[in-house]
């Protein structure tokens, strides 16, 4: 299923990218789904002849740490470093 998902991403930056399919990223909460505990929600709309996909990041997303910041505070603990909640 994962490995499913990483193809298509993968064919629709490609040069056989599938015709009318569309994708949209918004900086904000378009549908006012975000809360405590969302930093991004997506969804799509498929049609006979198009499909749009969509995601919305949400403010939390922005305010949290990057990658790089919290693969420096587990530093060489490899304990931590096995534990996906610590890099969200």
């Amino acid at each position: 299923m994962i490995g499913d998902n990483f193809g298509r991403i993968a064919k629709l930056f490609s040069k056989d990218a599938p015709a009318h399919e569309y994708i949209y990223w918004y900086c904000y909460d378009y549908d006012n789904q975000c809360d405590d505990f969302t930093f991004a929600y997506s969804w799509d709309s498929i049609g006979t002849f198009w499909s749009n996909h969509y995601t919305a990041f949400c403010d939390k997303f922005y305010n949290s740490d990057s990658l790089a910041n919290q693969i420096e505070e587990v530093g060489s603990n490899t304990q931590a470093q096995k534990i996906m909640e610590n890099f969200q």
